[in-house]
C-alpha cells in the first residue's frame, strides 16, 4: 500500500453468497483485523459506511462502500502536495488521528443523510431505525466540536434524539416535522457561523 497502488475485485455472487462473504467480512471487522487480497489492516479508527440505491425504469442499482483511511507517515512528516497538507481545516488531521472524522468530512456525511432522511419522508417510505441510528450518532459527534456553533448544540442534540424515539416508535409524521425544525435549526446555524 505504500507505493500508492490500489487492488479492485469483482465478482458475481448469489444473495447466499454474498451474504456469507459480508458474514466473513463482518467477523473480521468485529476482530479488528480486516484481510482484503494480499493487504491486512489493522482498524484502530472510524470507518464510513455509504449506502446507495438507484432505480431506473430498467434496473435497480444497490451500492455498500466501507471507506477506512489512514496515515502512514507519522505526523508532521507528509510531503508537500499531501492531502495533510492541503486541508481548509487545520485540525483535520488530530481529529482524525484521535480516531473522529474530520469536521468537514462529518458534515459532509451528515449532509447527505439528511438529504436522504427527507427523501424518504417526502415519498412516505419508513426510515431504516439503524440509519437513524447512524445519524443520530453523527449529530452527537458534530456537536462536540467547538466553535462550530455552539450554543445551537443542545436544542439540535435533542431534536435529533426526538427524531430518532418518533422513527422507533413509527411516528413518520412527526419524524418529518422534526426534521423540518433540524433543517431549519441547520440553516439558522450556518446562516450565523460559516
Amino acid at each position: 500500500m505504500s507505493d500508492g497502488k490500489s487492488q479492485k475485485s469483482e465478482r458475481i455472487l448469489s444473495p447466499a453468497e454474498a451474504a456469507d462473504f459480508l458474514r466473513r467480512l463482518a467477523d473480521q471487522f468485529a476482530a479488528g483485523s480486516v484481510e482484503i487480497g494480499a493487504v491486512a489492516v489493522e482498524l484502530d479508527q472510524n470507518l464510513e459506511l455509504k449506502q446507495s440505491v438507484k432505480t431506473k425504469p430498467d434496473k435497480i442499482s444497490f451500492k455498500l462502500k466501507l471507506k477506512y483511511e489512514k496515515s502512514l507517515m507519522p505526523a508532521g512528516l507528509a510531503p508537500a502536495g499531501h492531502p495533510a497538507l492541503d486541508s481548509d481545516d487545520d485540525d483535520d488531521e488530530e481529529q482524525e488521528a484521535q480516531g473522529r472524522p474530520s469536521y468537514k468530512s462529518l458534515k459532509k456525511h451528515m449532509g447527505s443523510s439528511f438529504k436522504a432522511l427527507k427523501a424518504s419522508l417526502g415519498q412516505g417510505r419508513p426510515l431504516e431505525v439503524e440509519v437513524v441510528h447512524s445519524f443520530v450518532h453523527d449529530c452527537h459527534l458534530m456537536c462536540t466540536f467547538p466553535g462550530k456553533g455552539d450554543p445551537m448544540y443542545p436544542q439540535f442534540v435533542a431534536l435529533a434524539d426526538r427524531l430518532l424515539a418518533t422513527v422507533e416508535a413509527g411516528d413518520l409524521a412527526t419524524a418529518q416535522t422534526i426534521l423540518g425544525e433540524m433543517d431549519a435549526q441547520k440553516k439558522a446555524c450556518h446562516d450565523e457561523y460559516k
